[in-house]
């Protein structure tokens, strides 16, 4: 499929409704995520069912950064020439087992012969927040909400759904415990009956998102060059979450007689900022009564007494101020190399090398400041000071860091034969012998600190663990608290080669084959080898019996896919 709709913000935009049996699947629309890509559904409950993705011959692992879905939400689709999506049983024996998901194929651009070329490209998108008269949504409204508790509480029934007597609830229950009288009682019934609090117009917003990309391209027939910068600005649905992503891309193709060669440096930068995902502002939203105000008459925030399940206590809950008392910040940064050398021995033989190297870090902080609900909950406050026995947070917020580190290095050899083996070259014969090594590195360390205070010059402060033994305890035991030390690495070694024999280009015969050796296949040394090998073919009955067919353009046979898979 040809990349001519380069309008998408996002690559994996591209795949929208041009691929049969591919699903791009929206994360919900957390800024800089990207989408979920499906070619064979989910064939697996626990491992991962990501496609294989191949660019300009390299290809990218699936383990993605934090916060993305796939690895194409760090490409410029604005960058891309072509892509292919291989989703029969061949691509196995082609990529190895990591195609089992099927295999999406891209080649990015390259400059084109003659004098420099500038052009600049920009996109945007518009992304509608919920609302209460969608068709989907059915939530009562203030008066709705106040008669259902009113039946309830007619009737005696109980209402399992409440952990915290708050609204119409709460005012009965202070009521009938005389801590309000009757005239205070039907006042606060009245404001809860008109307050009818549009939360997903509080916590939600229309937003508009948009892309810029300026590139250069030019070169000679010898030597060409193509060159692209991008901003991405990514705006949530959730206010205050946003995603900037900044990409730069060089490449050049060189031709000099029987010596090809391609050379790209890929650069990106990614700031995104997020709400914490246990806050679920999105389910608030939906599930939280309308008869509930989050604002005073005076414009201050209006809290509500929750449970907090750690301090077996009510503790007061606004969800904009816990909102605004945390965030969750993913920063990352990202480069990848690669060079594509070739040289043509004979006219029908021409050998290949690839080398890629590609680097990835990401920093990832979640915060909770002093002030915040989740906070005050750990610090178990009583009477405004922290419980000395029970407390594992005394003072300040909690910050938790997760740094990920990814270094992945890939070598190719390959020697390509292509030839027709009759004088009216009609029988064409194409093989391709290669083997290739790649490593791929993880490392990462992460950890919950508390006691922090950003505003104090980002201090910790110092706890008195014997005074408070609980917190002692925690910083002593707990995993978070100790840090986390993660280190994974996947070495493989591959061997493969291709047959494929036309005849006439109305039918042709493919097999496939290839052996992986990896440290991750298992301990034992049989299980280090893994054979796969395929066979296929494919009839172009439009260059044969509907030939002459008018109206048309392409209508072919494909057999179906035979793949053996050693185990």
């Amino acid at each position: 499929s040809a990349a001519s709709d380069v309008y998408k913000r996002q690559a994996q935009d591209m795949l929208v409704g041009k691929v049969a049996g591919v699903d791009v699947i929206t994360a919900g629309g957390t800024p800089g995520a990207g989408a979920q890509i499906r070619v064979r559904g989910g064939s697996s409950l626990n491992a991962s069912n990501d496609p294989l993705i191949v660019i300009d011959g390299l290809t990218i692992d699936n383990n993605t950064p934090k916060g993305m879905s796939n690895p194409l939400a760090m490409v410029n689709p604005n960058d891309i020439e072509t892509f292919t999506v291989l989703k029969d049983a061949s691509a196995t024996a082609l990529y190895g087992t990591r195609a089992a998901n099927g295999v999406i194929v891209i080649t990015t651009k390259k400059g084109k012969p003659g004098p420099p070329s500038i052009s600049y490209n920009v996109s945007g998108s518009y992304s509608r927040r919920p609302r209460y008269t969608d068709r989907a949504v059915n939530v009562m409204n203030s008066v709705e909400r106040i008669d259902f508790s009113r039946e309830i509480v007619e009737k005696g029934l109980e209402n399992m759904l409440i952990d915290s007597w708050v609204g119409y609830e709460g005012a009965m229950i202070d009521y009938m415990k005389g801590k309000i009288n009757f005239e205070e009682f039907q006042r606060q019934v009245s404001l809860y009956e008109s307050v009818n609090t549009d939360w997903f117009d509080i916590i939600c917003r229309d937003v508009f998102s948009h892309s810029h990309t300026l590139s250069l391209s030019g070169g000679s027939s010898n030597v060409r060059y193509y060159a692209s910068v991008r901003y991405n600005k990514e705006n949530g649905v959730l206010r205050k979450e946003s995603g900037d992503q900044y990409n730069a891309n060089v490449k050049v193709t060189l031709n000099q007689g029987n010596f090809t060669g391609s050379f790209s440096l890929n650069g990106n930068i990614r700031e995104s900022k997020y709400t914490p995902s246990e806050l679920k502002l999105l389910d608030y939203a939906y599930n939280t009564t309308r008869a509930l105000p989050a604002y005073n008459e005076d414009g201050s925030l209006w809290f509500y007494d929750r449970n907090a399940s750690y301090s077996q206590t009510f503790l007061p809950f606004n969800i904009l101020h816990e909102r605004d008392e945390s965030y969750n910040t993913i920063d990352g940064n990202g480069m990848t190399f690669n060079m594509q050398l070739g040289y043509l021995f004979l006219k029908s033989l021409k050998t290949e090398f690839t080398l890629g190297y590609t680097v990835n870090d990401t920093q990832q902080e979640t915060y909770y400041s002093e002030d915040s609900f989740y906070a005050t909950n750990l610090r178990y406050e009583r009477n405004g000071k922290p419980d000395e026995e029970h407390s594992i947070l005394p003072y300040g917020g909690e910050l938790r860091l997760d740094d990920t580190k990814n270094r992945s290095l890939t070598v190719r050899g390959q020697l390509n034969f292509n030839r027709f083996i009759d004088k009216d070259n009609i029988h064409l014969l194409s093989i391709a012998i290669g083997g290739e090594a790649s490593s791929t590195k993880y490392e990462g360390y992460s950890q919950t600190r508390r006691g922090y205070l950003p505003e104090r010059g980002l201090l910790f402060t110092q706890v008195d663990v014997g005074k408070y033994p609980a917190y002692g305890s925690w910083l002593a035991t707990d995993a978070g608290a100790l840090g986390r030390r993660k280190e994974q690495i996947t070495n493989m070694v591959s061997g493969y080669a291709t047959i494929s024999y036309s005849y006439k280009n109305d039918f042709t015969l493919n097999t496939n084959m290839r052996i992986d050796a990896s440290n991750k296949f298992g301990d034992k040394s049989n299980d280090k080898l893994l054979p796969i090998w395929s066979v296929s073919g494919v009839w172009n009955m439009k260059e044969n019996i509907l030939k002459n067919v008018s109206g048309l353009d392409m209508l072919s046979l494909r057999a179906v896919s035979y793949t053996h898979l050693t185990l």
